[in-house]
Protein backbone atom coordinates (compact mmCIF):
# COMPACT_ATOMS: atom_id res chain seq x y z
CA UNK A 1 0.00 0.00 0.00
CA UNK A 2 1.30 3.61 -0.88
CA UNK A 3 2.19 5.96 1.58
CA UNK A 4 -0.62 8.07 1.82
CA UNK A 5 -3.20 4.87 2.74
CA UNK A 6 -4.46 5.43 5.91
CA UNK A 7 -5.05 2.50 8.41
CA UNK A 8 -7.06 2.12 11.64
CA UNK A 9 -6.86 -0.90 13.67
CA UNK A 10 -9.87 -0.92 15.93
CA UNK A 11 -9.36 -3.86 18.60
CA UNK A 12 -6.59 -6.39 18.66
CA UNK A 13 -5.84 -8.13 21.73
CA UNK A 14 -2.51 -9.18 20.24
CA UNK A 15 0.56 -7.28 20.36
CA UNK A 16 2.09 -6.83 17.19
CA UNK A 17 -0.55 -7.98 14.93
CA UNK A 18 -0.97 -4.71 13.15
CA UNK A 19 0.71 -4.08 9.24
CA UNK A 20 3.73 -2.67 8.55
CA UNK A 21 2.44 0.70 8.27
CA UNK A 22 2.25 2.83 12.03
CA UNK A 23 -1.38 2.87 12.66
CA UNK A 24 -3.97 5.18 14.27
CA UNK A 25 -5.11 3.41 17.33
CA UNK A 26 -8.24 4.53 18.32
CA UNK A 27 -11.29 3.08 19.96
CA UNK A 28 -14.98 2.04 18.40
CA UNK A 29 -17.02 3.94 20.33
CA UNK A 30 -17.11 5.50 23.78
CA UNK A 31 -19.23 3.37 24.81
CA UNK A 32 -16.50 0.71 24.50
CA UNK A 33 -14.22 3.00 26.84
CA UNK A 34 -17.01 2.94 29.47
CA UNK A 35 -16.36 -1.35 29.77
CA UNK A 36 -15.20 -1.44 33.67
CA UNK A 37 -11.90 -3.72 31.73
CA UNK A 38 -9.91 -3.81 35.16
CA UNK A 39 -13.64 -5.02 36.95
CA UNK A 40 -13.73 -8.49 38.42
CA UNK A 41 -15.85 -11.33 38.12
CA UNK A 42 -16.17 -12.80 41.67
CA UNK A 43 -15.77 -11.48 45.40
CA UNK A 44 -13.04 -14.21 45.59
CA UNK A 45 -11.34 -12.60 42.95
CA UNK A 46 -11.37 -9.23 44.24
CA UNK A 47 -10.32 -10.26 47.72
CA UNK A 48 -7.00 -11.35 45.85
CA UNK A 49 -6.65 -8.30 44.58
CA UNK A 50 -7.01 -6.22 47.43
CA UNK A 51 -4.26 -8.15 49.32
CA UNK A 52 -2.11 -7.42 46.79
CA UNK A 53 -3.15 -3.64 46.01
CA UNK A 54 -3.53 -2.55 49.48
CA UNK A 55 0.28 -3.89 50.50
CA UNK A 56 0.97 -0.37 48.55
CA UNK A 57 -2.95 1.52 49.86
CA UNK A 58 -1.87 0.86 53.20
CA UNK A 59 1.03 0.73 55.21
CA UNK A 60 1.77 1.22 58.54
CA UNK A 61 3.89 4.37 57.84
CA UNK A 62 0.64 5.39 56.61
CA UNK A 63 -1.52 4.40 59.57
CA UNK A 64 1.41 5.88 62.17
CA UNK A 65 1.01 9.11 60.17
CA UNK A 66 -2.55 9.28 60.58
CA UNK A 67 -1.85 8.63 64.15
CA UNK A 68 0.93 10.75 64.78
CA UNK A 69 -1.71 12.72 67.46
CA UNK A 70 -1.51 9.59 69.67
CA UNK A 71 2.36 9.43 69.45
CA UNK A 72 2.66 12.61 70.27
CA UNK A 73 0.18 12.36 73.27
CA UNK A 74 2.49 9.85 74.50
CA UNK A 75 5.32 11.00 74.36
CA UNK A 76 4.60 14.05 76.45
CA UNK A 77 3.26 11.39 78.42
CA UNK A 78 6.85 10.09 78.65
CA UNK A 79 7.97 13.15 79.18
CA UNK A 80 6.11 14.34 82.38
CA UNK A 81 6.49 10.02 83.68
CA UNK A 82 10.24 10.89 83.31
CA UNK A 83 9.91 14.59 84.96
CA UNK A 84 7.73 12.96 87.77
CA UNK A 85 10.63 10.61 88.42
CA UNK A 86 13.55 12.38 88.01
CA UNK A 87 12.04 15.39 90.69
CA UNK A 88 11.49 12.42 93.24
CA UNK A 89 14.94 11.52 93.01
CA UNK A 90 14.10 8.19 91.20
CA UNK A 91 17.33 6.02 90.65
CA UNK A 92 18.12 6.69 86.56
CA UNK A 93 17.85 2.91 85.39
CA UNK A 94 14.40 3.15 86.84
CA UNK A 95 13.72 5.74 84.86
CA UNK A 96 15.04 4.33 81.81
CA UNK A 97 13.11 1.14 82.58
CA UNK A 98 9.84 2.81 82.33
CA UNK A 99 10.85 5.13 79.83
CA UNK A 100 11.15 1.73 77.89
CA UNK A 101 8.18 0.21 78.63
CA UNK A 102 5.95 3.04 77.93
CA UNK A 103 7.67 3.30 74.42
CA UNK A 104 6.78 -0.58 73.95
CA UNK A 105 3.45 0.10 75.60
CA UNK A 106 2.49 2.69 72.81
CA UNK A 107 4.19 0.21 69.91
CA UNK A 108 2.45 -2.64 70.90
CA UNK A 109 -1.14 -0.64 70.51
CA UNK A 110 0.15 0.90 67.09
CA UNK A 111 0.72 -2.10 65.70
CA UNK A 112 -2.75 -3.87 66.93
CA UNK A 113 -4.45 -1.19 65.94
CA UNK A 114 -2.85 -1.67 62.74
CA UNK A 115 -3.21 -5.35 62.60
CA UNK A 116 -6.75 -5.08 63.41
CA UNK A 117 -7.71 -2.19 60.75
CA UNK A 118 -5.33 -3.41 58.51
CA UNK A 119 -7.79 -5.74 56.20
CA UNK A 120 -10.82 -3.72 56.27
CA UNK A 121 -8.90 -0.54 55.33
CA UNK A 122 -6.95 -2.08 52.53
CA UNK A 123 -10.46 -3.43 50.48
CA UNK A 124 -12.17 -0.24 51.47
CA UNK A 125 -9.36 1.45 49.18
CA UNK A 126 -9.67 -0.65 46.92
CA UNK A 127 -13.29 -0.29 46.51
CA UNK A 128 -12.33 3.59 46.38
CA UNK A 129 -10.32 2.91 43.45
CA UNK A 130 -12.71 0.48 41.85
CA UNK A 131 -16.19 1.68 42.33
CA UNK A 132 -17.97 -0.99 39.49
CA UNK A 133 -16.90 -3.61 42.10
CA UNK A 134 -19.40 -1.90 44.93
CA UNK A 135 -21.96 -4.20 45.13
CA UNK A 136 -19.30 -6.69 46.11
CA UNK A 137 -18.95 -4.77 49.40
CA UNK A 138 -21.02 -6.67 52.28
CA UNK A 139 -20.07 -10.45 50.78
CA UNK A 140 -15.91 -9.27 51.01
CA UNK A 141 -15.98 -6.73 54.54
CA UNK A 142 -16.41 -7.91 57.69
CA UNK A 143 -17.51 -5.50 60.32
CA UNK A 144 -15.23 -3.70 61.75
CA UNK A 145 -15.44 -2.86 65.70
CA UNK A 146 -14.29 0.63 65.76
CA UNK A 147 -17.02 3.13 65.80
CA UNK A 148 -15.56 5.14 62.96
CA UNK A 149 -15.11 2.02 60.40
CA UNK A 150 -18.98 0.20 61.72
CA UNK A 151 -19.92 3.62 60.61
CA UNK A 152 -18.60 3.65 57.57
CA UNK A 153 -19.00 0.01 56.89
CA UNK A 154 -23.05 0.34 57.15
CA UNK A 155 -23.08 3.21 55.20
CA UNK A 156 -21.09 1.86 52.45
CA UNK A 157 -23.06 -1.56 52.28
CA UNK A 158 -26.65 0.09 51.84
CA UNK A 159 -24.44 2.14 48.78
CA UNK A 160 -23.29 -1.34 47.55
CA UNK A 161 -27.32 -2.79 47.67
CA UNK A 162 -28.47 0.10 46.23
CA UNK A 163 -25.91 -0.10 43.52
CA UNK A 164 -26.34 -3.95 42.89
CA UNK A 165 -30.22 -3.33 42.81
CA UNK A 166 -29.73 -0.62 39.78
CA UNK A 167 -27.36 -3.10 37.91
CA UNK A 168 -30.26 -6.07 38.26
CA UNK A 169 -32.43 -3.68 37.39
CA UNK A 170 -31.13 -2.24 34.33
CA UNK A 171 -30.39 -6.14 33.57
CA UNK A 172 -34.01 -6.87 33.56
CA UNK A 173 -34.98 -4.03 31.30
CA UNK A 174 -31.92 -5.00 28.84
CA UNK A 175 -33.07 -8.26 28.60
CA UNK A 176 -36.83 -7.26 28.00
CA UNK A 177 -35.72 -4.62 25.16
CA UNK A 178 -33.33 -7.57 23.36
CA UNK A 179 -36.93 -9.94 23.75
CA UNK A 180 -38.67 -7.60 22.48
CA UNK A 181 -36.62 -6.56 19.68
CA UNK A 182 -36.22 -10.36 18.48
CA UNK A 183 -39.68 -10.63 18.64
CA UNK A 184 -40.06 -7.49 16.22
CA UNK A 185 -37.03 -8.79 13.87
CA UNK A 186 -38.80 -12.43 13.92
CA UNK A 187 -42.51 -11.26 13.20
CA UNK A 188 -41.37 -8.50 10.37
CA UNK A 189 -38.78 -11.34 8.86
CA UNK A 190 -42.18 -13.06 8.43
CA UNK A 191 -43.82 -10.77 5.91
CA UNK A 192 -40.59 -10.17 3.82
CA UNK A 193 -40.02 -14.03 3.09
CA UNK A 194 -43.74 -13.97 2.39
CA UNK A 195 -43.02 -11.09 -0.50
CA UNK A 196 -39.62 -12.75 -1.47
CA UNK A 197 -41.38 -16.17 -2.16
CA UNK A 198 -44.09 -14.27 -4.44
CA UNK A 199 -41.74 -12.35 -6.52
CA UNK A 200 -39.54 -15.68 -7.34
CA UNK A 201 -41.14 -17.05 -9.96
CA UNK A 202 -41.53 -13.10 -11.53
CA UNK A 203 -38.78 -11.63 -13.88
CA UNK A 204 -37.81 -8.33 -15.08
CA UNK A 205 -35.65 -5.11 -14.05
CA UNK A 206 -38.41 -3.84 -11.85
CA UNK A 207 -38.79 -6.74 -10.09
CA UNK A 208 -35.24 -7.02 -9.65
CA UNK A 209 -35.25 -4.09 -7.85
CA UNK A 210 -37.95 -4.87 -5.14
CA UNK A 211 -35.74 -7.87 -4.64
CA UNK A 212 -32.96 -5.56 -3.65
CA UNK A 213 -35.24 -3.72 -1.81
CA UNK A 214 -36.18 -6.33 0.35
CA UNK A 215 -32.82 -7.30 0.83
CA UNK A 216 -31.83 -4.22 2.13
CA UNK A 217 -34.51 -4.23 4.23
CA UNK A 218 -33.74 -7.64 5.47
CA UNK A 219 -30.30 -6.52 5.89
CA UNK A 220 -31.53 -3.47 8.07
CA UNK A 221 -33.62 -5.77 10.28
CA UNK A 222 -30.83 -8.14 10.98
CA UNK A 223 -28.73 -5.28 11.81
CA UNK A 224 -31.47 -4.26 14.48
CA UNK A 225 -31.45 -7.90 15.61
CA UNK A 226 -27.68 -7.68 16.02
CA UNK A 227 -27.70 -4.29 17.75
CA UNK A 228 -29.87 -5.36 20.86
CA UNK A 229 -28.05 -8.78 21.23
CA UNK A 230 -24.41 -6.85 21.70
CA UNK A 231 -25.46 -5.20 24.98
CA UNK A 232 -25.49 -8.69 26.30
CA UNK A 233 -22.62 -10.32 23.69
CA UNK A 234 -20.74 -12.26 26.19
CA UNK A 235 -24.27 -14.72 26.76
CA UNK A 236 -24.74 -14.43 23.17
CA UNK A 237 -21.85 -16.08 21.76
CA UNK A 238 -20.23 -19.58 21.57
CA UNK A 239 -16.53 -20.33 20.79
CA UNK A 240 -15.89 -23.19 18.42
CA UNK A 241 -13.93 -24.17 16.06
CA UNK A 242 -15.13 -23.35 12.55
CA UNK A 243 -13.74 -23.49 8.90
CA UNK A 244 -11.99 -20.37 7.82
CA UNK A 245 -13.15 -21.06 4.10
CA UNK A 246 -16.19 -22.25 4.57
CA UNK A 247 -17.13 -19.19 6.99
CA UNK A 248 -16.92 -16.53 4.23
CA UNK A 249 -18.17 -18.45 1.52
CA UNK A 250 -21.21 -19.18 3.57
CA UNK A 251 -21.52 -15.08 4.23
CA UNK A 252 -20.97 -14.79 0.35
CA UNK A 253 -23.97 -17.33 -0.84
CA UNK A 254 -26.30 -15.75 1.84
CA UNK A 255 -25.85 -12.14 -0.03
CA UNK A 256 -25.53 -13.61 -3.24
CA UNK A 257 -28.04 -11.17 -4.97
CA UNK A 258 -26.46 -8.20 -3.70
CA UNK A 259 -23.41 -9.27 -4.86
CA UNK A 260 -24.53 -10.06 -8.02
CA UNK A 261 -26.71 -6.90 -8.53
CA UNK A 262 -23.40 -4.85 -7.70
CA UNK A 263 -21.43 -6.75 -10.24
CA UNK A 264 -19.36 -8.04 -7.83
CA UNK A 265 -16.63 -10.83 -8.72
CA UNK A 266 -15.17 -13.26 -5.82
CA UNK A 267 -11.63 -14.48 -5.46
CA UNK A 268 -10.99 -17.36 -2.79
CA UNK A 269 -7.26 -17.53 -1.61
CA UNK A 270 -8.09 -19.24 1.88
CA UNK A 271 -6.76 -22.85 2.53
CA UNK A 272 -9.58 -25.34 2.92
CA UNK A 273 -7.43 -26.45 5.80
CA UNK A 274 -7.63 -23.41 8.09
CA UNK A 275 -9.74 -23.57 11.26
CA UNK A 276 -10.67 -20.51 13.24
CA UNK A 277 -11.93 -20.42 16.80
CA UNK A 278 -14.63 -17.84 16.75
CA UNK A 279 -18.72 -17.62 16.46
CA UNK A 280 -20.43 -18.45 13.66
CA UNK A 281 -23.04 -16.08 13.78
CA UNK A 282 -21.34 -13.13 14.64
CA UNK A 283 -18.44 -14.16 12.68
CA UNK A 284 -20.98 -14.21 9.49
CA UNK A 285 -22.14 -10.60 10.35
CA UNK A 286 -18.81 -9.22 10.63
CA UNK A 287 -17.67 -10.51 7.38
CA UNK A 288 -21.08 -9.37 5.23
CA UNK A 289 -20.42 -5.60 7.29
CA UNK A 290 -17.49 -5.76 4.47
CA UNK A 291 -18.73 -7.72 2.01
CA UNK A 292 -22.23 -4.95 2.05
CA UNK A 293 -19.44 -1.88 1.96
CA UNK A 294 -17.75 -3.30 -0.94
CA UNK A 295 -20.72 -3.89 -2.83
CA UNK A 296 -22.43 -0.32 -1.66
CA UNK A 297 -18.80 1.84 -2.52
CA UNK A 298 -18.66 0.91 -5.94
CA UNK A 299 -16.30 -2.54 -5.49
CA UNK A 300 -16.27 -5.10 -8.57
CA UNK A 301 -13.86 -7.71 -7.19
CA UNK A 302 -13.46 -8.85 -3.15
CA UNK A 303 -10.94 -11.02 -2.92
CA UNK A 304 -10.71 -13.44 0.37
CA UNK A 305 -7.12 -14.51 2.15
CA UNK A 306 -5.88 -16.83 4.36
CA UNK A 307 -2.69 -15.87 6.28
CA UNK A 308 -1.05 -17.61 9.69
CA UNK A 309 0.97 -15.52 11.41
CA UNK A 310 3.55 -16.86 14.19
CA UNK A 311 2.46 -20.05 14.62
CA UNK A 312 3.32 -22.26 17.84
CA UNK A 313 3.82 -19.15 19.72
CA UNK A 314 1.68 -17.58 22.17
CA UNK A 315 0.79 -14.67 20.31
CA UNK A 316 0.07 -16.44 17.08
CA UNK A 317 -3.14 -15.83 15.06
CA UNK A 318 -4.70 -16.42 11.17
CA UNK A 319 -6.06 -13.07 9.76
CA UNK A 320 -9.03 -13.16 7.27
CA UNK A 321 -8.13 -10.42 4.92
CA UNK A 322 -11.11 -8.94 2.44
CA UNK A 323 -10.16 -6.49 -0.01
CA UNK A 324 -12.00 -4.48 -2.84
CA UNK A 325 -11.12 -2.50 -5.81
CA UNK A 326 -13.77 0.08 -4.94
CA UNK A 327 -13.94 3.94 -4.16
CA UNK A 328 -11.84 3.34 -0.78
CA UNK A 329 -12.07 5.99 1.91
CA UNK A 330 -11.33 9.40 1.82
CA UNK A 331 -8.27 9.94 4.82
CA UNK A 332 -9.90 12.12 7.06
CA UNK A 333 -12.52 9.69 7.64
CA UNK A 334 -10.81 6.38 8.56
CA UNK A 335 -9.91 7.16 11.79
CA UNK A 336 -13.59 7.29 12.37
CA UNK A 337 -15.29 4.70 10.19
CA UNK A 338 -15.78 2.52 13.14
CA UNK A 339 -17.52 5.01 15.09
CA UNK A 340 -20.84 4.10 16.24
CA UNK A 341 -23.59 6.41 13.96
CA UNK A 342 -20.59 7.53 11.20
CA UNK A 343 -21.51 7.84 7.83
CA UNK A 344 -18.21 8.73 5.41
CA UNK A 345 -18.80 11.17 3.16
CA UNK A 346 -20.21 8.97 0.08
CA UNK A 347 -22.66 7.46 2.55
CA UNK A 348 -23.99 11.45 3.47
CA UNK A 349 -24.13 11.87 -0.06
CA UNK A 350 -26.41 9.25 -1.21
CA UNK A 351 -27.81 8.76 2.01
CA UNK A 352 -27.41 4.85 1.99
CA UNK A 353 -25.50 3.90 4.84
CA UNK A 354 -26.33 3.75 8.66
CA UNK A 355 -22.93 4.05 10.39
CA UNK A 356 -23.79 1.09 12.85
CA UNK A 357 -22.82 -1.93 10.94
CA UNK A 358 -18.83 -1.18 11.06
CA UNK A 359 -19.83 -0.22 15.06
CA UNK A 360 -21.30 -3.17 15.94
CA UNK A 361 -18.58 -5.57 13.83
CA UNK A 362 -16.37 -3.31 16.36
CA UNK A 363 -17.63 -4.17 19.25
CA UNK A 364 -18.19 -7.91 18.45
CA UNK A 365 -15.14 -8.39 17.61
CA UNK A 366 -13.36 -6.25 20.97
CA UNK A 367 -16.05 -8.99 23.24
CA UNK A 368 -14.84 -11.77 21.19
CA UNK A 369 -11.51 -10.94 21.46
CA UNK A 370 -10.30 -10.77 18.03
CA UNK A 371 -8.76 -7.91 15.91
CA UNK A 372 -9.91 -5.47 13.44
CA UNK A 373 -8.57 -3.26 11.52
CA UNK A 374 -8.89 -0.93 8.20
CA UNK A 375 -6.58 0.10 5.78
CA UNK A 376 -8.23 2.29 2.52
CA UNK A 377 -6.79 4.75 -0.02
CA UNK A 378 -9.27 6.85 -2.03
CA UNK A 379 -9.42 5.99 -5.26
CA UNK A 380 -7.42 2.86 -4.90
CA UNK A 381 -9.91 0.33 -2.30
CA UNK A 382 -10.35 -1.29 1.23
CA UNK A 383 -8.98 -3.78 2.92
CA UNK A 384 -10.29 -5.17 6.48
CA UNK A 385 -8.41 -7.53 8.43
CA UNK A 386 -10.42 -10.18 10.77
CA UNK A 387 -7.66 -11.79 13.66
CA UNK A 388 -8.41 -14.65 15.22
CA UNK A 389 -6.15 -15.76 17.70
CA UNK A 390 -4.97 -19.42 18.21
CA UNK A 391 -5.23 -19.78 21.90
CA UNK A 392 -7.76 -23.06 22.59
CA UNK A 393 -8.19 -21.76 25.90
CA UNK A 394 -10.60 -19.12 24.64
CA UNK A 395 -13.25 -21.58 23.97
CA UNK A 396 -13.17 -22.63 27.77
CA UNK A 397 -13.53 -19.04 28.75
CA UNK A 398 -16.47 -18.70 26.47
CA UNK A 399 -18.02 -21.89 28.36
CA UNK A 400 -17.47 -24.00 25.23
Amino acid sequence: MSGSAQEKPVIDSLSGLESESTPVSSSPDSALEAVPHSSVSSPRELELLADGYAERAYSFWAYFRSHLGFVLAMAAMMAVVVGILAVTGSNASVIVLVTVCEALFACIVLAAGFLRDRKFYQQLDLFCNSPENARYLSSILDEPRTLEGSIAYRGLAVQGKAASDELAARSRDMKEYRDYIELWVHETKTPIASAQLALSNLHGPEINEVRGDLDRIESRVEQALYYARSATLSEDFSIEELNLAALARKACRQRSRMLIGAGVSLDFAIADALEVLADAKWTDFIIGQALENSAKYGAKTIRFEGAVRDAGTKGGCIELIISDDGDGIPAADVPRVFDRGFTESKGRAHHKATGMGLYLAAVACERMGLGLCISSEEGVGTTITLTFPLDRTRMDLAGA
